[in-house]
């Protein structure tokens, strides 16, 4: 350990390419490779920041200036992202955002949209799918595990389409609706 300046410190190494281990009573806690991987739990990261543990683990995020906290991690199940906040959970490519969970508005879904545009009883509608800019369209596609669509269910100007067999893959299809089957 070395004092570079009066507010910092520096950790280094002597020769060769050695590890820096964080090691509180003497049990690795946390590993630095020397290629800047930073493991924790692991002494051996396969990311820049690698988590392991036996049992649930989280990373967590926190905004205090917004009063936001999200875990990312694994529990039992599986992989899960918990937003402990009362924000709305969103997901953005490209910068723009596509998707929102938003718990403000009664646990609604939101993809192409951030908020619901319809009019009437708004507060019914759990999942809203706005279209491309453009052609004003909210489509949902069905795909099958062959990657053909099977169907759609399209909205624009007032009109709803309901498609079966989207691309013709099958010479008998059928568009059925059904009550207490």
């Amino acid at each position: 350990i070395e004092a570079q300046e009066v507010s910092s410190l520096a950790f280094t190494t002597q020769g060769g390419t050695p590890d820096i281990i964080f090691a509180p009573a003497r049990t690795a806690r946390m590993t630095i490779k020397n290629g800047g991987n930073v493991g924790i739990g692991t002494s051996s990261p396969a990311q820049k920041l690698h988590i392991l543990s036996g049992g649930t683990t989280y990373l967590r995020t926190e905004n205090t200036g917004i009063s936001t906290v999200t875990d990312f991690g694994t529990d039992g199940t599986g992989s899960i992202v918990i937003n402990r906040s009362a924000k709305p959970f969103r997901i953005f490519t490209n910068s723009t955002e596509r998707v929102r969970i938003d718990n403000n508005s009664g646990d609604r879904v939101f993809i192409g949209t951030t908020s619901d545009v319809s009019h009437g009883l708004a507060e019914n509608n759990r999942l809203i799918v706005s279209g491309y800019s453009g052609n004003g369209a909210g489509m949902i596609g069905f795909v099958d595990t062959g990657g053909n669509t099977d169907g759609t269910i399209t909205v624009s100007d007032g009109s709803m389409i309901i498609t079966a067999d989207t691309q013709q893959t099958t010479a008998s299809s059928t568009l059925q609706f059904r009550v207490d089957n």
